[in-house]
């Protein structure tokens, strides 16, 4: 793989740990033998039926992934702007993280 860049030491622990439940599946996970393309399609896509298509068919193939879990973390923490991710798109992980984050300052005890 060529130089991968992350936000924080956090993203890249977070990446190691990814790459060694992808090592340690008990069956190869789908984003090592399929076209790079389904897993990106929300990159300069200028057909949105076919990019929505190939997007339900990338978070399908995450459904069934053993590794789900584990890719979606890397994908929060590193605030991935493109591709599938543990079975969410860019706009899927926004909202979760925006929910997470709550509304206005926490109350002072």
């Amino acid at each position: 793989m060529g130089a991968q860049m992350f936000q924080t030491r956090l993203a890249k622990e977070k990446w190691d740990e990814l790459n060694d439940a992808i090592d340690a599946a008990p069956v190869v996970v789908p984003c090592q033998n399929t076209d790079p393309d389904v897993w990106f399609s929300d990159r300069d896509s200028m057909d949105v039926h076919s990019s929505a298509s190939t997007i339900r068919q990338a978070k399908a193939f995450c459904k069934m992934c053993p590794v789900k879990t584990q890719c979606l973390e890397y994908a929060i923490i590193n605030n991935e702007q493109h591709g599938i991710w543990g079975g969410l798109s860019t706009q899927d992980r926004n909202k979760l993280k925006a929910s997470n984050r709550g509304r206005g300052r926490p109350k002072q005890a």
